[in-house]
């Protein structure tokens, strides 16, 4: 059976404050850029919802697939994550991931993915509606590591907005 460790998402209790974008993007950039995090907050404003957007560790990643120079990997504790000295910055990963969990940065480099923290993430404690847990687990189909349906069925509204 397959078991990864991933962050899990309860978007019921998510107030939108975007503080897991902060400390995402202070861990590898030293600044506070959202857009530099691995972590997005989506906020379907006709819905009232306020969710994070990061990495599911999917057992079967179609992004790994998608990587020409195979540095869209996973480590052998079973995380998804990128060897920036391999990447070519295509991008392909971006347009292949099915939860639209990894990011283009801010400056050209490798794309952001969440790789947990290399095990200790860094969101989950900081989370002032501990909105996020870390999960060592069977994994979960995909579309049930959020409240939220897979994107195929979310509906965008004209009031949408990530950063």
């Amino acid at each position: 059976m397959y078991k990864s460790e991933f962050v899990h998402v309860n978007a019921d209790v998510c107030a939108g404050c975007r503080y897991c974008e902060l400390i995402c993007s202070s861990r590898d950039h030293r600044s506070f850029n959202p857009r530099a995090a691995r972590i997005r907050v989506l906020r379907m404003d006709e819905q009232g919802i306020d969710t994070p957007i990061l990495c599911r560790q999917c057992k079967t990643c179609p992004c790994v697939d998608a990587c020409p120079a195979q540095a869209f990997l996973r480590t052998p504790t079973g995380t998804v994550t990128i060897n920036p000295e391999s990447c070519v910055a295509c991008y392909r990963c971006v347009n292949e991931c099915t939860e639209d969990a990894v990011f283009i940065p801010p400056k050209q480099g490798p794309p952001l993915v969440c790789d947990t923290c290399r095990g200790a993430p860094l969101c989950v404690p900081k989370c002032p509606t501990q909105a996020l847990t870390l999960v060592q687990d069977d994994h979960p189909p995909r579309g049930e590591n959020t409240d939220l349906p897979d994107r195929s069925k979310r509906a965008p509204s004209s009031g949408d907005s990530s950063i």
